[in-house]
């Protein structure tokens, strides 16, 4: 059995997509995630003899495979690299200035016990 994503109309109803659950329930099928707290969408585990039904039925916008979604993972992957030897960067300035400040301090405080 495989994992569907099922979107349905904006006129369906949350009584008929939760109709639509429990029909796939009935047959073996199953909910992996429900989304319509964003969009009318659900993953749902279909038998075979509910897949060409689902395409057919008239609260249903759109059915197809879910899928493993991979979206710019070199570029992130490049970005989240770049960011993190500008933080490197940066902390190494950082505790360059407290370096000189405390060389500074250190300084003055010299200046002052040789007088």
């Amino acid at each position: 059995m495989k994992c569907y994503i099922v979107t349905f109309k904006e006129s369906a109803t949350n009584e008929q997509i939760d109709n639509y659950i429990n029909q796939a329930k009935n047959h073996g099928g199953g909910i992996k995630h429900d989304y319509r707290s964003l969009i009318k969408m659900v993953a749902v585990w279909l038998p075979d003899q509910l897949i060409e039904k689902s395409s057919h039925d008239p609260i249903v916008d759109a059915i197809e495979p879910d899928s493993r979604v991979e979206t710019q993972k070199t570029e992130v992957t490049r970005v989240a690299n770049h960011l993190l030897h500008d933080a490197e960067a940066t902390f190494a300035i950082c505790m360059n200035s407290q370096v000189i400040r405390e060389f500074t301090n250190c300084v003055q405080l010299l200046k002052l016990t040789r007088r």
